[in-house]
């Protein structure tokens, strides 16, 4: 009994998981006769661990802002807050799902004011992107050839 073979794991190369995610009603925002898509990959644990960041981020800023308002007439806080993006109307898991499909986005790459109003214009269409993502990370990346061990090849000469 083996068990788990660390020297084979530690040498293997890994590529990210991909999917195309079809998004037909967005087929106006694409280039006419091209398949309207959203390329996606799974995330990374740092990657993760940035989206969560994301979320205390945003509880920090609010924070940060609540004090700053206290004293400022309820319409101009809330003007500050709108411009600031930080309304506190996001749930915990948008705000996550935000930074994930911004992370995660190969075509088109996506800034979050991008992912935002995605999220709020076409919100299956975002629920379906976010949930692609997080099913292609639960899945790991994909292990590829391993590398060579040994040798390293000789340089040609010039």
């Amino acid at each position: 009994m083996g068990g788990f073979d660390t020297k084979k794991f530690l040498k293997t190369r890994f590529s990210d998981r991909m999917q195309d995610v079809p998004v037909p009603r967005l087929q106006v925002f694409f280039p006419e006769g091209e398949k309207p898509v959203w390329k996606v990959r799974g995330l990374t644990g740092q990657e993760i661990g940035v989206s969560r960041a994301a979320v205390e981020g945003r509880k920090d800023k609010s924070a940060i802002m609540d004090g700053l308002l206290g004293s400022v007439s309820t319409e101009k806080a809330k003007a500050i807050r709108q411009i600031m993006n930080l309304n506190g109307e996001l749930e915990e898991d948008v705000v996550r799902r935000i930074s994930q499909v911004a992370i995660a986005s190969v075509e088109p790459k996506c800034s979050e004011e991008l992912v935002v109003a995605l999220c709020e214009n076409f919100p299956v269409e975002f629920y379906l992107i976010s949930n692609t993502i997080l099913a292609l990370t639960g899945l790991g990346r994909e292990p590829g050839k391993s590398l060579p061990s040994g040798k390293t090849p000789e340089s040609e000469s010039a």
